[in-house]
């Protein structure tokens, strides 16, 4: 189960985000809205180690797959961001990202953006 105690969310939050992965039923997309843009990117990784878990109990913090999302360098997980100090995306960015969608993963089950 992920630990959010360190986060600044609501309990039915975390508790529905812990559901949704746990029951491997998290949706294909998701946003994470609000707050400090660095706690939502922790979080985010959070997420992608539970969902990526190759082990018991996900996240497991162990498999290859838990650590490599843990050290932000697993190949199937993708951080997008704007560039040039946009607020949002372009248009080339997200058609870049739909394109690597199709893509297969690299280690994991599935890639998460």
């Amino acid at each position: 189960m992920i630990d959010f105690k360190n986060y600044d969310i609501p309990e039915n939050t975390a508790s529905s985000v812990s559901r949704l992965t746990l029951s491997n039923t998290f949706p294909h997309a998701s946003m994470l809205v609000g707050g400090r843009e660095e706690q939502a990117l922790e979080i985010a990784y959070d997420i992608s180690s539970a969902l990526l878990c190759s082990g018991e109990n996900p996240p497991c913090g162990v498999c290859k797959n838990c650590v490599k999302s843990e050290r932000k360098v697993h190949p199937d997980v993708t951080v997008i961001s704007p560039t040039n100090g946009r607020k949002s995306l372009t248009v080339d960015e997200a058609r870049a990202m739909i394109a690597d969608s199709f893509v297969l993963p690299n280690e994991a089950d599935r890639k998460i953006y």
